[in-house]
């Protein structure tokens, strides 16, 4: 994390660790992890999976969060992936939309399942959404209060080869049991969750 984002490593850290130690709160910001393809930036995420139960993470697309059909709203991390220019309408249309769901109030969700009755359930879902594009990605304003947006300049040429075999060795042979008790033992008193995220 910090090799990749060192600028902000430190809020990336503590809203993934705040999400580890408090599933049940929601935090008022996404996260929006850019980069170029193929520097780890799923990578990262792995071990958090872990820490969370990967049953607690929902990973979508574009596509899917404006379906009619919300199911993964129910989980605690929802990692929106491969976020991209979905034309000029969409891109519009995906900000409007996400804003239910990357702050709250509301305090409650409505999920739609297919064949299934409408339910409610708790908005403490934290999101994270990563793009290969620096611009044409969603909708921004300069105001924007919603997002903290991470860009990294790391390419993946930079890694050594072998890199990200030993590292998911490492995860493999206990690292995200490591991984997971650091985000579960970190110091969050300077976090606040309801603050609005600083602007990048």
């Amino acid at each position: 994390l910090r090799l990749i984002y060192p600028e902000d490593s430190a809020h990336i850290e503590r809203y993934l660790a705040f999400k580890a130690q408090n599933p049940g709160t929601k935090i008022n910001h996404a996260l929006v992890l850019g980069g170029p393809q193929g520097i780890g930036k799923d990578t990262i995420l792995h071990p958090v999976r872990h820490a969370l139960g990967p049953w607690n993470v929902s990973e979508v697309t574009p596509p899917i969060v404006l379906k009619k059909f919300n199911p993964w709203v129910k989980c605690v991390l929802a990692v929106v992936s491969e976020a991209r220019d979905l034309g000029e309408t969409d891109r519009f249309a995906f900000y409007e939309h996400m804003k239910v769901y990357t702050a709250a109030p509301p305090d409650v969700l409505e999920v739609d399942e297919k064949y299934l009755r409408q339910q409610s359930v708790f908005n403490v879902m934290g999101v994270v959404l990563t793009t290969n594009h620096r611009t044409g990605v969603i909708f921004l304003p300069t105001d924007d209060r919603r997002h903290f947006v991470a860009w990294s300049h790391v390419t993946r040429d930079q890694f050594p080869e072998g890199y990200w075999r030993d590292l998911y060795g490492w995860y493999d042979a206990g690292g995200t049991e490591h991984v997971a008790a650091y985000l579960r033992t970190l110091d969050l008193s300077d976090f606040d969750p309801k603050a609005p995220p600083r602007q990048t």
